[in-house]
């Protein structure tokens, strides 16, 4: 009997192509993917390739924050010199160093936490925060001047012929200023070194007398003599720092500016440029600024916060709606010794115009103590007269003035000015903000502040404003959230701001302030410490979170690290409008750089490079690492280092396989080295090949794998070395082993 035959199935070889994959260091792993790399890119995949190589920049001295804009490349070194393209153009508080934000609003870039501008059209540096301070009464250098035995004030000409911008003082007594022009020999020859001045001579020079008070009618280069002529007074006081000098005399728009303090009878006297000083708060202030004001007398006119509803340019005044006496009193005196109750008080003022005392009577009911201010705005009876207590900071009593009574306590009172008795700033600022982004030509910003967790937006065009609350489209805009936890990062993003804290996002929608409104969504969010890691590649947001990294298009986050079976912390992100590239320390405490390909959805690790910041700049990524700057991308590296460790080749099925070989086809430059190694069911690794190209070539290598459970593969090398293929051949076998 004859039977058919069949064909004999057994011992034919069998081939599967190995599909490279990304890093994998999970147990959910698939043949090809990798459980560590270095030096590797997935540029040219489907094949394992090295990364290009890198360039150190050079021009800086230890660079420690970096940002690109419009082409721009802006770097900060670590002793805050600020660098616009590679020229200096300004200088920035060192302790910032390795902390800074950047956002541009309109033709500025913001700096944070420096509270610092660069306008990018005009490159220069300006401060968000500004302020004013009024003349502080410095005594001047003993070289400029000379106090004669006769009484009289002189400036040394032979030391100082200039007097512009210098002090002269005088010590109790009232004195008429002389102002002799700006014939400087001609005064200068009155002078003698051993005798002093020619009083007879300078007599008979053509000058401008004028009483303290009112000695304005200067120019720049004008010579001053103050000099002892009448009376003198206990108290000499003559205030007048911001008003323009409009004497025919004067032609050059500059004034004088007497500061004194009373306490010591000493006055002082600066001479300013009209077109510096007198433009001092139109040149720093705008309407809608929020400013302080401290340092007033007694503190009665400080204002934490106060909004500037008018600026007057001819004035050299600002003003913020407030018609309160109280704010900004007129006369005031202390009192030296305690008034008893019951008794008169006489507050008398000296009017220099009309050479007379006006006094402002009333009757203590209760007795006043000893150091205690009092102030009043006019001297008219049934005007209150306010009892200021310079410790509680507040008014602690208030009596009527009455014309009526005589006599009583003499208190001398005197004008009132903001800068008595030293200097006074007026200050612009702005919110302590944590993290900042630009959006829709606003700054906007977060703040952590132990008063309460807030947004702020500026006002349009204006990312120093934050206080204007008018009622119009241009407004500021801030908001509280009642949400717990501390805000994490802030970024604009899908027509919005994205407000981020670790376990929810506050959404900011609309277009101006009546608009705006806010949603709260409870999702995973930015991890702490973690800000520098948002970067966005086709209207999708990257970020690292508190259990890894994830994807946000504006829904629910996707988690795409998975496969990195880890978290990072400190982290910082950028990208070449392809890759999402990411540095930061991993849960063991050690740093990776890790890129993202968002194209094949594939990680890989490049090395462990520490990098606190990603810029694109002249059509490459920056990064900034260590007090350097090295721009990626530059062509091939022949001295790179790298290896790809694959995951485990386990074999799952029932049926045991007999390897026969492992086969890699290589594409090599000239010079590159190449080991290949191998390790069976946990033994160690064993060398398939080891070899240096020597040109260019197209090399086969075999790795002779033996019958095993599973087989790890691991290729290193230096330079250029493309794996195009990786196939496995083997022979099935029984479900026994033998």
């Amino acid at each position: 009997m004859r039977l058919p035959k069949l064909p004999y199935q057994g011992g034919a070889t069998q081939r599967e192509v190995v599909a490279f994959g990304g890093l994998n260091r999970t147990e959910n792993y698939k043949e090809g993917e990798l459980t560590d790399a270095a030096g590797i890119v997935t540029a040219h995949y489907p094949v394992i390739t090295q990364r290009e190589a890198r360039e150190a920049v050079t021009g800086y001295t230890d660079p420690a924050d970096m940002y690109s804009w419009d082409g721009h490349l802006i770097i900060v070194q670590s002793d805050g010199t600020m660098l616009l393209d590679g020229s200096v153009i300004g200088q920035l508080e060192a302790s910032y160093a390795g902390k800074r934000q950047f956002c541009a609003v309109n033709s500025r870039m913001c700096i944070w936490p420096d509270k610092m501008m660069i306008d990018m059209d005009q490159k220069n540096l300006e401060p968000m925060v500004t302020e004013a301070v009024t003349p502080v009464p410095v005594p001047p250098a003993a070289s400029s001047v000379k106090l004669e035995e006769n009484g009289i004030m002189v400036s040394n000409l032979k030391e100082a012929s200039r007097v512009a911008g210098s002090d002269l003082r005088a010590y109790d007594v009232d004195c008429w200023t002389y102002t002799y022009g700006k014939d400087t020999k001609a005064v200068a020859d009155c002078w003698d070194d051993d005798t002093g001045w020619d009083l007879e001579a300078l007599g008979k020079l053509e000058r401008k007398k004028t009483f303290t008070y009112s000695s304005r009618r200067i120019e720049q280069g004008d010579i001053f003599i103050p000099s002892y002529d009448g009376n003198a007074y206990d108290y000499l006081y003559a205030y007048d720092y911001g008003t323009i000098d409009r004497d025919d005399y004067n032609t050059d728009g500059c004034f004088g500016v007497f500061l004194g303090t009373g306490h010591y009878r000493v006055n002082y006297f600066d001479v300013y440029d009209s077109d510096s000083r007198a433009n001092l708060f139109p040149g720093l202030f705008e309407v809608g600024d929020v400013v302080s004001i401290s340092g007033t007398a007694f503190a009665i006119g400080d204002k934490d916060s106060v909004v500037i509803t008018e600026i007057n340019s001819e004035e050299n005044a600002i003003y913020w709606g407030e018609s309160d006496a109280i704010a900004v009193p007129m006369r005031y005196g202390e009192c030296s010794s305690a008034v008893g109750a019951d008794a008169i008080v006489n507050l008398n003022y000296y009017d220099y115009d009309n050479e007379d005392y006006i006094n402002a009577r009333f009757t203590a009911d209760v007795a006043i103590d000893a150091g205690m201010i009092l102030f009043y705005s006019n001297q008219r009876n049934g005007e209150p007269v306010y009892v200021w207590d310079p410790i509680q900071k507040k008014v602690i009593a208030t009596y009527q003035q009455d014309t009526s009574l005589s006599g009583g306590i003499s208190i001398p009172s005197i004008e009132y000015d903001a800068g008595a008795p030293g200097p006074v700033v007026i200050r612009r600022s702005v919110p302590d903000l944590d993290y900042i982004c630009g959006h829709e030509n606003r700054l906007w910003g977060v703040s952590n502040d132990a008063k309460g967790r807030t947004i702020f937006a500026s006002a349009l065009g204006k990312p120093w404003a934050f206080g204007t609350f008018d009622g119009v489209d241009t407004d500021a805009w801030q908001v509280a959230v009642g949400s717990a936890g501390d805000f994490t990062a802030i970024c604009a993003f899908n027509g919005g701001v994205c407000c981020w804290k670790e376990d929810r996002l506050h959404k900011i929608l609309g277009s101006y302030p009546s608009e705006y409104y806010m949603n709260e969504y409870r999702l995973e969010g930015v991890g702490a410490g973690n800000w520098r890691s948002l970067a966005v590649i086709n209207e999708t947001l990257y970020y690292s979170g508190r259990h890894g990294v994830y994807s946000f298009n504006g829904g629910i986050p996707s988690f795409i690290g998975y496969e990195l079976d880890t978290y990072l912390h400190d982290a910082a992100g950028g990208t070449d409008g392809r890759d999402y590239v990411l540095s930061g320390t991993n849960k063991d405490g050690e740093t990776e750089l890790l890129v993202f390909d968002t194209v094949h959805r594939l990680w890989m690790k490049e090395d462990a490079l520490n990098v606190t910041s990603f810029s694109w700049a002249d059509g490459a990524l920056h990064m900034l690492t260590g007090g350097s700057i090295l721009k990626a991308g530059q062509g091939a590296d022949d001295d790179v280092l790298w290896h790809a460790e694959f995951c485990p080749f386990d074999e799952v099925s029932t049926v045991h396989k007999y390897h026969l070989r492992l086969v890699l086809r290589l594409d090599r430059t000239a010079g590159s080295t190449f080991k290949a190694e191998f390790s069976t069911d946990g033994a160690g690794w064993r060398t398939a090949y080891e070899g240096t190209a020597a040109g260019h070539e197209l090399r086969t290598v075999e790795l002779p794998i033996t019958r095993c459970d599973s087989f790890r593969v691991r290729l290193s090398g230096t330079g250029c070395t493309t794996v195009r293929a990786m196939t496995r051949e083997f022979l099935p076998g029984s479900e026994r082993r033998h």
